[in-house]
């Protein structure tokens, strides 16, 4: 399963960065989707609906990062994500020490207060719902294979 981290790789993949990257076969989750950081900066500028309309049409999933410094994406961009469509969605510390992985619940938090039911989380599903997920995405046109 690929993860894109947009602090990392999407900015340089053409004017239209984000939902570029979307389209790819191999992602499965977009991860920092904004890639804010408090205090650090501000996050990506996009359009959002877009780009989660785009997530949604392609079965993709989204992360709910739990880390207190990122919170990406927070409760009103979670919310218009599931308004825009997104079925999927990921919840993760991003944790870089075992302390952090109390995070989480800043995560399930999110979910709930964006009204993004228990089912929809991948977290919650068995790893076979996930690898069938995964081998059931749907090829795009902009596929390298």
């Amino acid at each position: 399963m690929e993860v894109a981290y947009p602090g990392v790789g999407l900015l340089n993949h053409g004017p239209t960065g984000t939902s570029d990257r979307v389209a790819g076969r191999m992602l499965h989750v977009l991860a920092h989707p904004k890639a804010r950081m408090y205090g650090r900066r501000v996050g990506l500028v996009a359009d959002w609906r877009r780009v989660f309309s785009e997530a949604a049409r392609l079965g993709k999933a989204l992360e709910l990062d739990a880390t207190v410094w990122r919170q990406d994406l927070n409760v009103e961009m979670a919310g218009l994500a599931r308004a825009e469509g997104v079925r999927w969605f990921s919840i993760g510390s991003d944790a870089h020490s075992a302390s952090e992985l109390e995070f989480l619940s800043f995560g399930m938090a999110t979910a709930a207060l964006a009204g993004i039911p228990r089912e929809r989380i991948l977290n919650h599903r068995s790893v076979e719902f996930v690898r069938s997920w995964v081998q059931a995405m749907p090829a795009t046109v902009h596929d390298r294979s």
